[in-house]
């Protein structure tokens, strides 16, 4: 434990680690740069049906949080498994050059061939520790049949129906 009776920051991210998630892109137009920005995101969850409320968390101090706060609107996007490449470029994680392809729907930069695309208004931005989180009202979407790449234990992976998995098992008896 750490000082005060918190928990070390890397034993929670190694916790935390632990627990399945999607992987998103959030997309928004960077005015200083003159094109897309975008920045993978695994802290995204739906907040509310009526109104379609969306939330995410970025880091206080990333340039995608600035322009979020300057534009007024974002794009998020859930990736397939296919997308693994732009999940780790937009997680500057990447040597390998990548051109994105984003299109652009309503004013807002989205990424070409996600599962989902959301159009988001920003409604809130609330500090919480090291990040802020966006709330944001979903104007519009979008999205295709496919399957999500998933992150786990800081890798990513592919999902399997359980009937797939099954099929597959009765070869083997």
């Amino acid at each position: 434990m750490a000082p005060g009776g918190r928990v070390e920051a890397a034993r929670f991210r190694a916790a935390m680690s632990r627990f399945l998630s999607g992987v998103t892109v959030v997309s928004v137009f960077d005015r200083a740069a003159g094109r897309p920005h975008g920045l993978t995101v695994s802290a995204f969850l739906s907040v509310s049906l009526d109104p379609t409320l969306v939330l995410v968390s970025l880091a206080k101090d990333s340039r995608g949080l600035e322009c979020i706060g300057q534009e007024g609107r974002f794009g998020v996007n859930i990736l397939g498994e296919h997308q693994e490449r732009l999940a780790l470029h937009f997680a500057r994680r990447s040597h390998v050059p990548v051109d994105p392809p984003f299109v652009e729907r309503d004013g807002v930069p989205l990424l070409a061939g996600s599962l989902v695309h959301l159009v988001v208004r920003t409604v809130e931005i609330h500090p919480a520790g090291d990040h802020a989180l966006c709330i944001g009202l979903v104007e519009d979407l979008e999205y295709e049949e496919g399957w999500p790449l998933a992150y786990f234990r800081s890798r990513f992976y592919r999902l399997v129906p359980q009937e797939v998995l099954d099929r597959i098992a009765g070869h083997f008896l």
